[in-house]
């Protein structure tokens, strides 16, 4: 998450960028739009603003939204048969119990050991971005990062951290994900697209994802791309978002 600079309001949090994210679209005159939001804290953000704002937002595109087992006590349980019965298809495709305690699923659970780094050293800061990259763009940790993403790319991505010292937004990330977790109960009602990629680190199947997102109106598959699909298939992933958007305005 970029910034135009850091933010200098304490106790800024995701439940104040969403407020920030629909006051930025009044005053752009944008009383109704659309929001995209890709997988962790991007779909997550989405999502409340869907919930909050649902006579402002006229649909939501996310790719690969997730779903954590703390959600509800039946979700719990239903995360916990598909991982017993495996052997059914979407059961195949759901992501394990087992895996939400032994994967950092929000990225930042191993910032605490990182984040003097992040802020006192450039390589520290790159260390930590090319291995956060690597581990969710590919469903498997032998991908080498070199084929999902150019050098440019990563360099790019690095350098803006830095410039803008955007590492703050990861204090801030990890917070909302382990202090105030009411809000990634909230349920959606407006029209929702839901796509998914087979190279995600994880997969929420709507099964699940209907509890939450309560008028899914089209999913699709990506053929390629984890939590980054919009950079490494980016045609793909613009073509749903139009495709989705047309939909909703017919």
């Amino acid at each position: 998450m970029l910034f135009s600079e850091k933010p200098v309001k304490k106790g800024f949090d995701i439940i104040a960028m969403t407020r920030i994210i629909n006051k930025l679209m009044d005053r752009l005159d944008a009383k109704d739009y659309f929001i995209y939001g890709s997988e962790g804290l991007g779909a997550d953000i989405a999502s409340l603003l869907g919930s909050a704002y649902p006579k402002n937002i006229k649909g939501l595109i996310l790719s690969n939204p997730l779903i954590l087992p703390s959600f509800s006590t039946q979700i719990f349980m239903k995360y916990g048969i598909a991982t017993i019965l495996g052997e059914f298809e979407e059961n195949r495709r759901t992501t394990p119990l087992e895996k939400f305690y032994t994967y950092p699923i929000t990225a930042f659970d191993h910032v605490q050991d990182t984040v003097p780094s992040l802020r006192s050293s450039p390589s520290g800061l790159a260390s930590y971005i090319v291995s956060l990259w690597h581990a969710y763009s590919a469903s498997s940790q032998k991908t080498a990062l070199s084929s999902l993403f150019t050098l440019d790319e990563l360099s790019t991505i690095v350098y803006l951290y830095w410039l803008t010292d955007s590492s703050i937004a990861l204090d801030f990330m990890h917070n909302s994900y382990s202090k105030n977790t009411e809000w990634m109960r909230s349920q959606v009602s407006v029209p929702v697209s839901i796509c998914h990629s087979d190279f995600s680190p994880w997969r929420t199947p709507q099964s699940i994802l209907k509890y939450k997102y309560l008028n899914i109106t089209r999913t699709n598959e990506l053929i390629k791309g984890g939590m980054f699909a919009h950079l490494q298939d980016p045609n793909a992933v613009a073509a749903d978002i139009f495709s989705f958007v047309e939909l909703q305005l017919l």
